[in-house]
């Protein structure tokens, strides 16, 4: 076997493989004789077949199976004898199999990237401790009370931010009338951002029983363009203004946010709990990064495409999903815009996975199974007694394994630049927290931190 390699760029390569005759015709011989003693022919008793009618009639397949064979056999052989460490299955063209004359094929691959990381060591990192005051409790508490706001019909009450106004509204545009764009018994809430801004400012202080004229040019992308940046009018008859009341601050409100018992102060103390516990996650999450940024930094490598491909259609396939879940997967999608989005996170992901994989290997560092073990058992943890059956299930799923075990590398690997760096700490408010969480993956074109800071108070 001869085998020559061509370099097209850092990670493609081409290999050929030329296998002498010899062997091709001893196993071309081995198949026709297995294939006579078993096809039936016409005219001939099975197995009685000249063995030269049997290589011309089944010719085509007999060069296949002695192709697939010959390459099963050699391939793997010529990568290891290369040193080569393909990123994916090798694309292979095989050539002519013609007895009396050597077999070729070609095998088009890519290779992991051969480097040493740099910069591991002595890394200044910060790590950022909350510090959590009554006030996020307070403003956790307001929302909740805008979430259960109720509305009630006040005469004489002037519309404000947050209200709700009933109206009959005629369209005008070019002060002339456009009877298909007029609505009637039409609500509209006064909060901002949910309606044109112009819009809402010029129904503020409005009463039940007002006429108001409301002027403003339409957009460039109004619904219809030959209508865009012409002067239109809404007339609008205000036939109710609906004041808002905040739901009261009381242990009824905790009722609603499902607290049976323990009242308004149970609240409090969940707030509190899950607040602390926030910020926890995001000050380890904003730790991590910095590493993964400084690992990224110091090491500016080329990443190959096929990597960055099979990670993209990994975030493709997770996007499917969620839309899945969330009930929207019949909305249009445009899959190309999808991936142009998301290419530079799986860039960047590809990258920190080599980093990290090189780093392992240079210091040694593995995953143990006790580490193993308690990553899946924290994963299963919220199924109760369903827990064992799941781990069960785990283990018998071979990729599903390998991203755990890849889960539990990158822990390892993490706490080592952790021990080997240079940290200092610093208290820090939680909400100039999550703008630095937002920064540091903004650095990373990673996907964003958990919303900040409104929780969910109660189960």
């Amino acid at each position: 076997m001869e085998v020559s390699i061509q370099e097209q760029g850092s990670f493609d390569r081409i290999l050929t493989v030329r296998i002498p005759s010899q062997r091709v015709d001893q196993l071309l011989d081995g198949k026709v004789k297995e294939l006579a003693a078993a096809a039936h022919i016409p005219g001939f008793r099975r197995g009685k077949a000249p063995l030269s009618m049997v290589a011309s009639r089944f010719g085509s397949e007999l060069a296949r199976e002695t192709a697939e064979e010959l390459i099963e056999a050699t391939l793997p052989d010529a990568i290891v004898q290369n040193n080569l460490r393909p990123v994916a299955r090798p694309a292979v063209q095989i050539g002519p199999v013609l007895r009396g004359q050597d077999f070729t094929y070609s095998a088009a691959l890519q290779i992991f990237p051969d480097f040493l990381p740099t910069g591991c060591k002595g890394i200044p990192l910060l790590r950022l401790v909350p510090q959590h005051q009554e006030s996020e409790v307070e403003e956790v508490l307001q929302n909740i009370r805008e979430e259960h706001a109720t509305y009630e019909s006040t005469p004489g009450h002037a519309a404000q931010t947050g209200d709700r106004i009933v109206a009959d509204i005629d369209f005008f545009v070019d002060g002339e009338p456009r009877p298909e764009g007029n609505i009637h018994n039409y609500t509209v809430e006064l909060k901002s951002g949910v309606i044109n801004p112009e819009i809402e400012s010029q129904l503020l202080g409005c009463v039940s029983g007002e006429a108001r004229t409301i002027t403003t040019t339409l957009p460039a992308d109004f619904h219809d363009l030959n209508l865009s940046g012409k002067t239109a009018e809404y007339r609008c008859r205000v036939t109710d203004v609906q004041q808002r009341l905040l739901a009261e601050l009381d242990d009824a409100l905790a009722v609603k946010m499902g607290i049976q018992e323990g009242g308004l102060e149970k609240l409090k103390e969940i707030i509190r709990e899950r607040t602390r516990e926030q910020g926890d996650n995001l000050a380890k999450d904003n730790f991590k990064q910095q590493i993964l940024l400084s690992l990224a930094n110091a090491n500016p490598i080329e990443v190959p495409s096929q990597m960055v491909e099979l990670d993209l259609a990994g975030l493709v396939d997770r996007e499917k999903q969620e839309r899945k879940r969330q009930g929207r997967e019949k909305e249009p999608l445009d899959e190309a815009q999808l991936r142009r989005t998301l290419t530079p996170l799986a860039v960047e992901r590809t990258r920190l996975g080599l980093i990290i994989g090189a780093l392992s290997r240079q210091e040694g560092i593995a995953p143990t199974e006790e580490a193993v073990e308690e990553r899946l058992n924290a994963l299963t943890a919220p199924y109760g007694d369903q827990g064992e059956g799941i781990k069960t299930w785990l283990r018998q799923q071979p990729e599903r394994m390998e991203e755990i075990r890849g889960e539990v590398l990158e822990q390892a690997v993490l706490q080592w630049v952790e021990a080997n760096g240079s940290v200092t700490e610093e208290s820090i408010a939680f909400d100039k927290l999550y703008e630095r969480a937002m920064a540091i993956q903004q650095s990373l074109r990673l996907p964003a931190a958990p919303a900040a800071p409104a929780i969910a108070a109660a189960e």
